[in-house]
């Protein structure tokens, strides 16, 4: 009972005087598995995003427009068609519009009328983000990013020019409200006007819903056979109408040719017959003019997967499930690995300490219990922390930084339980792991260090590279080697953060919004960062005998601060070195099993520049650190 206790003590004593290092192990827990979580959760929900935020926009999934326009009476004739959900007619006009600076262009488009959200046909919703709608003709809606960058406000006056001056009632128009809308293109920014600001009877655009709202494989295949089917059911009556124009346009022109011929013989004084002759061919001219100008119908058709806006937010959505697919079970494998071994070294460290203790008599479960209950306390905590905080804060990242809206910050209880328990079980089965190998080795007496072997220090002396280091770098290079433990765990981090950085740049196609690369590579670092820093920090303290040595022989703090952070350069490079080689083995690998899959050489000179820079700060830090003890 009383080694128990002396344990438990023990235990608590280590996490008391090492505060700081806890506190390390613990942030490295809370990022892997905050990443973990939140990044789960939004791929998760995502797909949840893209179909109710275009149901509440009502976006069109197909626009049609047709070269003489459609008419009121087409309505009937989509809206029938087994499987359109809505129909929406819409004028518009392409216009110059100009204020008291400047001069642009913009597509004035009609409002629909009845702007209810259970009306169906009101598709390509707007919304209202400040201001009202308008109540006359000479008042208009326009996008809020085109008044931010023409440095307008609601208030302001804007002078519309059609090239048919007869197109539009009122010319200018008083910009009464400001709204946002998912529907644009890229031939610039929309002024909004009433219906029956417009001057003629025909509509130029025709916007369809379907039944069918899910995104899913199918959906381009579904979109094209209603194309089909609207094409179908426009075309003959587009043609007829054509056609009925047509004639009548040249019937018209027949009789006001007859018309001229006939004035000629009639017994009009001159001044009337003159008068009588130009207003006949002025029609006449008129009449041909509309004839010429008279087109075939054609029918073309877009649809929503075309409009700028949509195909963006697809495509970020798309890669955030590519993403949420790979780098959260990533990035908790390096977590877990990262914080399993960091603790796995302390123990190496107490080998002398185990000895003791198993010489007392200590049974090797009360040994090692200090460690597994110092890897348990650390993941739970870690696995509290992260889940709770970055449920939010990864998505509230996700919403502002990569533009995705209505994001869920809802905690999945269950699934978090389940990557808690994980990951504590990972942490420590690792740790337990370590225990049992090393007791086993304690048992064998065989945790003995062996003497060097003076055959590879003749080897190593004679080569050319080494008789061109300093005295100085030849003994760190020797002490390097004989602290074998180090430099396998600091190759195992450079293995696992390059390879991780080189997935961010691989995984990502270049339509990734850049924000979102920015986000995973700031995650990434940022653990890098605290896992470098306790794994130099533990190696510094390692140390204090041999810097007290240094001290009693005379070296100064900057020469001793100095010798550390240089051995820990050489740590870095060498380690570095070997895991972008391994990573370029495991890439080779992975191109010849999947022959779909590419990597560029940037990408590792990119990753090889990240990591030194960010081990050169760290090592400053510690330097300083050292120098203020």
């Amino acid at each position: 009972m009383l080694i128990k206790k002396s344990v438990l003590k023990d235990a608590l004593r280590e996490i008391s005087l090492n505060k700081k290092r806890f506190v390390l192990l613990i942030i490295i827990v809370t990022l892997s598995v905050g990443f973990y979580v939140g990044f789960t959760l939004v791929g998760k929900d995502v797909s949840k995003i893209e179909e109710n935020y275009y149901r509440q926009e009502n976006l069109m999934d197909i626009k049609v427009s047709a070269t003489n326009g459609f008419l009121k009476d087409d309505y009937d004739l989509i809206k029938n068609i087994d499987g359109i959900n809505g129909v929406m007619l819409v004028k518009s006009l392409n216009v110059k519009a100009s204020t008291s600076k400047d001069e642009f262009n913009l597509n004035a488009i009609s409002i629909n009328e009845n702007r209810s959200k259970k009306n169906n046909d009101y598709i390509n919703r707007l919304t209202l983000t400040s201001g009202r709608y308008p109540r006359g003709i000479n008042e208009g809606l326009a996008q809020e990013s085109f008044l931010k960058k023409n440095n307008l406000s609601v208030g302001d006056l804007i002078t519309l020019k059609p090239n048919n001056k007869n197109d539009l009632k009122a010319k200018k128009i008083k910009i009464v409200g400001t709204v946002k809308s998912k529907y644009e293109t890229k031939n610039g920014y929309f002024i909004y006007l009433e219906e029956r600001d417009f001057n003629y009877d025909y509509y130029n655009e025709l916007y369809i819903t379907l039944n069918n709202k899910h995104m899913n494989d199918n959906y381009t295949d579904y979109v094209n056979k209603y194309k089909q089917e609207v094409k179908k059911t426009l075309t003959p009556v587009l043609n007829e109408r054509y056609n009925t124009k047509k004639i009548t346009l040249e019937n018209n022109i027949y009789l006001l040719q007859e018309s001229l011929d006939e004035y000629n013989n009639l017994p009009f004084p001159e001044a009337s017959l003159t008068e009588l002759i130009i207003q006949a061919s002025k029609d006449l001219q008129a009449t041909k003019k509309e004839l010429a100008n008279l087109k075939k119908p054609e029918l073309l058709e877009e649809s929503k997967e075309e409009i700028p806006s949509f195909k963006e937010l697809k495509t970020k959505i798309r890669e955030i499930k590519k993403i949420s697919s790979i780098f959260p079970i990533l990035f908790l494998l390096v977590g877990c690995i990262s914080s399993s071994l960091l603790t796995i070294r302390k123990i190496d460290e107490d080998k002398k300490q185990i000895m003791v203790l198993k010489v007392l008599g200590y049974k090797a479960f009360s040994i090692f219990f200090k460690y597994v209950l110092y890897t348990f306390l650390v993941s739970l905590t870690g696995c509290i922390v992260g889940a709770l905080l970055f449920y939010r804060i990864i998505p509230i990242t996700f919403k502002i930084a990569g533009d995705i809206p209505g994001l869920s910050m809802k905690i999945n209880l269950k699934y978090t339980l389940f990557v808690s328990l994980l990951t504590i079980t990972l942490n420590v089965l690792l740790v337990t792991l370590k225990s049992i190998y090393l007791n086993a080795l304690l048992l064998k007496k065989v945790a003995k260090q062996k003497p060097d072997k003076q055959n590879d220090e003749t080897i190593l002396d004679k080569t050319f590279i080494w008789k061109k280091l300093s005295h100085r770098n030849q003994i760190i290079l020797k002490t390097i080697k004989q602290d074998k433990i180090d430099l396998i765990l600091m190759i195992i981090i450079m293995v696992l953060f390059s390879g991780l950085i080189i997935s961010t740049f691989t995984i990502l196609n270049e339509n990734v919004a850049t924000k979102v690369k920015y986000i995973l590579l700031t995650f990434t670092l940022f653990l890098y960062l605290v896992t470098l820093y306790c794994l130099l920090k533990d190696n510094i303290n390692d140390l204090k005998k041999e810097i007290s040595t240094l001290l009693t022989l005379g070296f100064y703090d900057y020469e001793i601060s100095k010798y550390l952070v240089i051995k820990n350069m050489w740590l870095v490079l060498i380690s570095l070195a070997i895991g972008i080689v391994f990573d370029a083995l495991i890439t080779c690998i992975i191109i010849k099993i999947l022959p779909c899959f590419s990597i560029r050489i940037l990408y590792f000179l990119i990753t090889i520049i990240i990591l030194f820079t960010t081990s050169l700060i760290i090592n400053l830090v510690t330097h300083f650190n050292l120098k203020t003890k």
